[in-house]
């Protein structure tokens, strides 16, 4: 899939957990928010792979914690799931997905 999105240990240990919301606008168009991945992930290399992967628009958005949050258009939850555990960026266990 990706090169080099990884740098870091996965997400799992601690308090730290990766939040994938969906949010719906005008009852037809979704979405999804990915919220509190690792400061050494590259956030924007892995917007890039996802927008590819999933052949859709997105961009980054940044949370009141000032850190960067991922923005898909789109109902992409499971994937974004799988990719983030595949990748190793976090375990399973780290992972909300809402």
């Amino acid at each position: 899939m990706a090169d080099n999105i990884n740098d870091h240990d996965p997400v799992g240990t601690g308090s730290d957990q990766i939040h994938v919301r969906l949010q719906m606008r005008n009852g037809v168009k979704a979405f999804t928010h990915v919220q509190g991945l690792p400061k050494e992930v590259s956030v924007q290399k892995v917007l890039t792979v996802l927008k590819k992967e999933l052949r859709c628009n997105g961009n980054l958005a940044t949370d009141s914690q000032g850190g960067a949050d991922i923005v898909l258009h789109g109902d992409h939850r499971e994937y974004v799931r799988r990719f983030l555990t595949d990748q190793g960026i976090a375990d399973a266990s780290a992972i909300t997905v809402h």
